[in-house]
């Protein structure tokens, strides 16, 4: 049961920090464009929208001829060819492989899709009809933003709530709140000095790092008002129980904060 509650948590903690992660992101030259775009409702019937169709050249027209090694190291050029006439229809969604800045990615076809086109479904195409519509999927910079900020939100607002002190945690909400507090510009400056300085390129972990200290002030500050509402009388008769304070936590505080969390 608490699996699933957590498994709960973690899914929609990370539908919420995409949404976050696209309003939050900081803007760029390309922003109003694609802020077009988004606002567009997707044409499925244009043919722009998909990266396969049959009858065209797109992302599945690839060369998938290949060198069969054997065993004994003998070399055999195998061919391959698409099947215009195949009889199965097969539509195909593509992984979350978009390195798009923001929370979702654009409908313009990069060189991610596109090899993962290549790699994993084009060869199907001596067998079948290949369909793969484009759709703004979860960037890899809001998936690594939520990696970092959804645990340290939540194990944060739970020490807050339930095992704090009185120093340590009025420290931990002052600098959340002053975190809460810093424009983007600057968080974004820290994340290139911390990131993409010493790796000497930019990355999607630059981005998802910057988004993910944007997030966890709101995420620690909520969930520990939530955990905070729970009445003291649960707790209370979990411990008069012979539950332990972190068994008590897990097993009843939480779930009956989950409505709040989760919203």
């Amino acid at each position: 049961m608490m699996r699933r509650i957590f498994g709960a948590l973690i899914l929609l903690g990370a539908w919420g920090t995409v949404s976050f992660a696209q309003a939050s992101a900081p803007p760029t030259a390309q922003q109003p464009a694609k802020s077009a775009a988004t606002a567009a409702k997707n044409d499925y019937g244009s043919g722009d929208n998909w990266l396969c169709r049959p009858g065209r050249q797109d992302a599945c027209a690839v060369d998938l001829a290949t060198t069969v090694v054997s065993a004994k190291g003998k070399l055999t050029a195998e061919t391959w060819a698409a099947d215009p006439n195949a009889p199965i229809d097969f539509f195909y969604v593509y992984p979350t492989v978009s390195r798009d800045a923001g929370g979702n990615s654009d409908m313009i076809p990069g060189p991610e899709e596109k090899g993962v086109i290549r790699e994993q479904f084009a060869r199907f195409a001596s067998k079948c009809r290949r369909y793969a519509p484009m759709y703004r999927q979860a960037t890899l910079t809001a998936l690594r933003a939520a990696a970092i900020g959804i645990p340290v939100g939540f194990l944060g607002a739970i020490y807050l709530a339930e095992f704090g002190g009185k120093t340590v945690p009025m420290l931990i909400r002052y600098t959340a709140d002053l975190l809460n507090g810093v424009p983007s510009i600057v968080i974004g400056i820290f994340a290139w000095t911390v990131i993409v300085v010493p790796m000497h390129h930019f990355s999607a972990w630059a981005g998802g790092f910057a988004l993910s200290l944007m997030m966890i002030p709101i995420g620690l500050r909520a969930t520990e008002q939530f955990l905070r509402s729970v009445p003291t009388s649960l707790r209370e008769a979990s411990l008069a129980l012979g539950a332990s304070k972190t068994r008590t936590v897990i097993s009843v505080v939480v779930p009956a904060a989950k409505q709040g969390i989760l919203t």
